[in-house]
């Protein structure tokens, strides 16, 4: 599968690797994988070492599985770092400060907000899709996601 943003791509794994030099975990069981801020911060006191969940990565605008277990890592981190909870306000400022690492590393300008973009369409729209859908994400989030950045509310609303 190809990725929306192969720029996006490059910098979700740099971005990762500078985080986390030594790698991050990644675990196939849902239950495993913290999904609170008292989970994530617990986990991490413990092991040193952030945890991400491996499901639901096939049908991404990444297009690599690996690639989005990074983009999760690395949106993670910032959970932890800002102590940003599991909430739409939580989820927003997050994507926010990953939208700051992108222009940090990168610089401003067109190719860098495309990439600021891509992750609101993946955070931010994601997260208001969950909201209306009863807690549940769209299973296709490529297929959301070429729609969200066409009309964002028609995506929200509509079954993925």
């Amino acid at each position: 599968m190809k990725a929306f943003n192969r720029m996006l791509n490059v910098a979700t794994m740099h971005i990762a690797s500078r985080l986390f030099p030594c790698g991050f975990d990644v675990t196939a069981d849902l239950l495993e994988a913290p999904d609170t801020l008292a989970r994530l911060n617990a986990h991490i006191a413990e092991t040193g070492r952030m945890l991400v969940w491996s499901g639901a990565s096939r049908a991404t605008i990444f297009g690599d599985e690996q690639v989005n277990w990074a983009f999760r890592a690395w949106h993670d981190f910032h959970h932890w770092k800002g102590q940003h909870d599991f909430t739409l306000r939580g989820e927003l400022a997050t994507a926010q400060a990953q939208q700051a690492d992108l222009a940090a590393v990168y610089g401003a300008g067109p190719h860098t907000e495309a990439m600021q973009a891509l992750v609101a369409a993946e955070v931010h729209g994601q997260t208001l899709y969950a909201h209306y859908h009863d807690g549940n994400p769209p299973t296709n989030q490529r297929a959301f996601t070429l729609h969200y950045m066409v009309n964002p509310l028609a995506a929200v609303v509509s079954d993925f």
